[in-house]
């Protein structure tokens, strides 16, 4: 579940208060690599930042990568607002742990980020849209759950994975 929230920019929408715009831009079909744009909002004092990202996703033994990197996109042209965000890198590995009952289970996740943008903003600005992941995490298995949602970018990677992932 973790790993669909992550790839999720529909509902990233709904979690993330500093992401106002996302749009997929390239998808190929047969790796579930996709080139995305993203605008995020910062404080009035900033102007708003623009990402255009490849990310992709995939699956090892019982374990998860994605690495994500700012790319070029000729077919979307750069604008003085918002400003674009071209060094970016973030990369995430995402593997199943015994939850804290101590039971042998492996029912909890542990997620290590890598991840390093140029803002052009200090540091002690940028730390402040820092987000709590868990209150996303549990609007999304709600809804997830009530819904069986899954956005066009999780299918996406579902499709291009099908020998290794089950949806129920």
């Amino acid at each position: 579940m973790v790993r669909d929230l992550f790839w999720d920019d529909d509902f990233r929408l709904k979690w993330d208060d500093m992401l106002i715009h996302a749009e997929t831009l390239e998808e190929c079909p047969n790796t579930g690599t996709m080139v995305v744009r993203w605008v995020r909002k910062f404080p009035f004092f900033c102007s708003d930042r623009e990402y255009i990202i490849g990310h992709r996703i995939w699956e090892s033994g019982r374990a998860y990568y994605c690495v994500t990197k700012g790319v070029p996109c000729p077919s979307d042209l750069r604008r003085n607002k918002p400003r674009r965000v071209d060094l970016y890198y973030s990369s995430w590995y995402i593997h199943a742990v015994e939850s804290k009952k101590e039971d042998g289970q492996l029912t909890a996740c542990e997620v290590l980020l890598f991840h390093h943008e140029k803002m052009g903003i200090p540091w002690e600005i940028a730390k402040l849209g820092v987000q709590k992941i868990d209150p996303g995490l549990r609007a999304y298995q709600r809804e997830r759950d009530n819904l069986m949602l899954h956005s066009h970018g999780a299918l996406s990677w579902l499709r291009s994975t099908p020998k290794l992932v089950q949806i129920s």
